[in-house]
């Protein structure tokens, strides 16, 4: 299964607890000469929330509060309870019942910097021919190198 870690919280319901020790989360191999730091992650940071510059007085006063409440420990323990997500807030989460996939992906975030999310990036038809030519590719409908260049063809639509 290739998806990302955001998805272990509506996967894990699906699964016993036994079926998710079979689970694995990983990251794909390095690619020759890639540019960056090696691993291939993803990462979106701040996703979900923002907060206009400049607002000042009582919209700035709401603004804040919302931050606080949704970076805070009421809202990581809902976002830990209702999906399964590891908290950013430090918190002790030793007392709940956390289902086995979304223990491993906490012990997957130290273990992998990230990079970004080429969705974040790149819009349009090339991530339709991304998201679909990574799953042909899985299932032997494509190679890699028809792959590349229907990416690079793309790409040279939109750039």
């Amino acid at each position: 299964m290739i998806d990302g870690d955001w998805r272990v919280g509506a996967v894990a319901p699906l699964l016993t607890k036994e079926a998710q020790e079979n689970f694995e989360l990983a990251v794909f191999p390095d690619i020759a000469e890639q540019k960056g730091e090696s691993g291939s992650t993803s990462t979106i940071v701040a996703t979900g929330f923002g907060m206009k510059a400049g607002l000042t007085g009582d919209k700035a006063d709401a603004a804040w509060k919302w931050v606080s409440f949704f970076a805070g420990p009421e809202a990581s323990e809902i976002r830990l309870i209702e999906q399964g997500m590891i908290p950013v807030y430090i918190m002790d989460i030793s007392a709940y019942d956390i289902a086995p996939l979304a223990v491993k992906r906490g012990a997957f975030y130290p273990k992998h910097s990230g990079t970004v999310v080429l969705d974040g990036v790149i819009t349009g038809e090339p991530i339709n021919i991304i998201n679909i030519g990574l799953q042909e590719l899985a299932l032997g409908n494509t190679t890699p190198e028809k792959l590349a260049a229907g990416i690079e063809a793309a790409m040279k639509l939109v750039r």
